[in-house]
């Protein structure tokens, strides 16, 4: 739909930085997808969404209200029935996984769980290339699987804000920024909408690229049962993270050679600078993250997938 600037040049990652680009392009692009959420906004209303949104996000937070052991009970729970089967279909487990994880956190008890991974399933159809909503066509069924998942999100998230409930959504419907702010009700469905919605699938797909890589290679599959049987157990606090280095490398050369969002599209709202070249405002532009996880300035051998480059380093990436 347009035209649109590709900022090869690695600088264009610093744009991502400031205040000279606005995020209108990707809202006008996904419709209702991301309306209302921290993914819609520029400036203070981004900052103040995300400020009130960020303790519980937090290793400390997310450790705090359960989510931690209720992620490695899930983790567990799944492996282990992977494990038992004679053949599996990696990507559809692990995003079932992905949406257990992230309504099992929220506080949605385990009966309730295949409905939303059922819904949120429906709403993929959007990808479908037919998209006239017709009755009993995908993008019909998906449209129908939004609405239910709207209206159940909001009673989800009145009951926390009125109860106080333990588990995530209650965590996030009473965050607060610095200034007290935080977000109301259209606002946290929203936010838990595109968490789903958004979470589940580029989660799955990076550990579904990750078990793909380690299918290709028997060493540094060996390195990293080594590494987990040394651990002895699912982490489940920020301290136990610095157990599982070679698991944090794998994840981390997966994202960066399968990123599940190759570019970012972006508006330029004050002159910018790049590469010798001024940006006038108004300026749509794309940013490829795909080809700056490609550099070889950044990255030797770009194209090799080798999570000891990860390793090591003296400062996070």
């Amino acid at each position: 739909s347009g035209w649109g600037l590709i900022v090869c040049h690695p600088d264009g990652f610093e744009l991502l930085k400031g205040k000279t680009l606005s995020i209108a392009p990707m809202v006008r692009n996904s419709g209702d997808l991301v309306a209302d959420s921290v993914l819609s906004v520029d400036g203070a209303e981004h900052r103040r969404m995300r400020g009130s949104m960020n303790r519980p996000f937090t290793p400390e937070g997310l450790s705090g209200e359960g989510a931690a052991k209720r992620m490695a009970e899930l983790v567990e729970a799944r492996s282990k029935g992977m494990a038992e089967s004679a053949r599996f279909n990696a990507l559809n487990e692990l995003r079932d996984l992905a949406l257990d994880i992230i309504f099992g956190v929220l506080g949605v008890p385990d009966a309730d769980l295949p409905w939303w991974r059922e819904k949120y399933q429906r709403t993929l159809l959007t990808s479908f290339p037919i998209a006239k909503s017709v009755p009993f066509s995908p993008a019909w069924f998906a449209r129908r699987a939004s609405a239910e998942i709207g209206q159940r999100l909001q009673e989800e998230a009145a009951r926390a804000q009125a109860e106080g409930s333990p588990g995530l959504l209650a965590a996030l419907a009473h965050g607060r920024d610095e200034h007290g702010k935080g977000l109301n009700a259209q606002e946290l469905v929203a936010n838990v909408r595109i968490l789903g919605l958004a979470g589940h699938e580029t989660t799955a797909s990076i550990l579904t690229w990750s078990l793909a890589y380690l299918s290709l290679d028997d060493a540094l599959w060996d390195r990293l049962v080594v590494e987990a049987n040394a651990a002895g157990h699912i982490p489940q606090a920020p301290a136990d993270l610095k157990q599982h280095p070679i698991a944090e490398a794998i994840f981390r050369e997966s994202l960066r050679l399968r990123t599940p969002v190759p570019v970012m599209s972006r508006e330029v709202v004050v002159p910018a600078e790049i590469a010798g070249h001024t940006l006038p405002v108004g300026t749509p532009v794309r940013l490829p993250l795909w080809l700056w996880n490609r550099d070889p300035a950044r990255y030797p051998e770009p194209e090799r997938y080798n999570p000891d480059r990860w390793l090591g380093r003296d400062r996070k990436p």
